[in-house]
C-alpha cells in the first residue's frame, strides 16, 4: 500500500511540476512585448539553377507582442523586415516549446512552416530557436532559415 501511495505522490508533483513550467513561460509572455535583442540566422535556398547560403547576426531586430492566445510580431532578417506579422499561440505542455501559428501560406502548391523552440526561459531574458522552412511545388524552390532569437522584456 505504501508504494502505491509513494507512486501517486511521485506523479502528482511530476505533473504539478511539468503543469507549473507551462504556466510560468505562460505568465512571462501573455500581455507583454519582448524586444529581440539579436538574431543569429542562416538560411539556405535551392532551386533548379542551383543553391545559396548567407549567415548573420542582426542586432535589435524587432519585437514580439503576446495577448492572450494571439499576438504580432516585426522582424529584421538579413536585412528583410516583417512588420507586424499575427500569429496565435499557446506554451506545449511540457513547457520546452512556444507553439506559434502564423498566417502563413499552405496551398496545393506549397508550404511555409515555422517553429519555436526554447532554450532558455527567464523571466526577463528568452532565447529561442526558430525553425522556418518554406517549399513550393510548382518552382521547386526550397528555403529554410534557423536563427537563435535573444530577446527581453520592455
Amino acid at each position: 500500500m505504501k508504494k502505491v501511495q509513494a507512486i501517486l505522490f511521485a506523479a502528482l508533483v511530476t505533473c504539478a511540476v511539468a503543469c507549473s513550467k507551462e504556466k510560468v513561460l505562460d505568465n512571462r509572455l501573455n500581455g507583454n512585448t519582448w524586444n529581440i535583442d539579436s538574431i543569429e540566422w542562416v538560411k539556405t535556398e535551392s532551386d533548379f539553377s542551383g543553391f545559396s547560403y548567407a549567415a548573420g547576426t542582426e542586432n535589435n531586430a524587432g519585437t514580439f507582442k503576446f495577448d492572450e492566445t494571439t499576438g504580432s510580431s516585426t522582424m529584421t532578417i538579413d536585412g528583410e523586415t516583417e512588420e507586424n506579422v499575427s500569429f496565435s499561440w499557446n506554451v506545449s505542455s511540457d513547457a520546452s516549446q512556444l507553439e506559434m501559428t502564423y498566417d502563413l501560406t499552405i496551398d496545393a502548391t506549397g508550404s511555409n512552416q515555422r517553429v519555436m523552440v526554447i532554450e532558455e526561459n527567464k523571466r526577463k531574458r528568452q532565447v529561442w530557436i526558430l525553425t522556418e522552412q518554406q517549399f513550393d511545388l510548382e518552382t521547386q524552390e526550397a528555403y529554410q532559415l534557423v536563427a537563435e532569437i535573444t530577446l527581453t522584456k520592455q
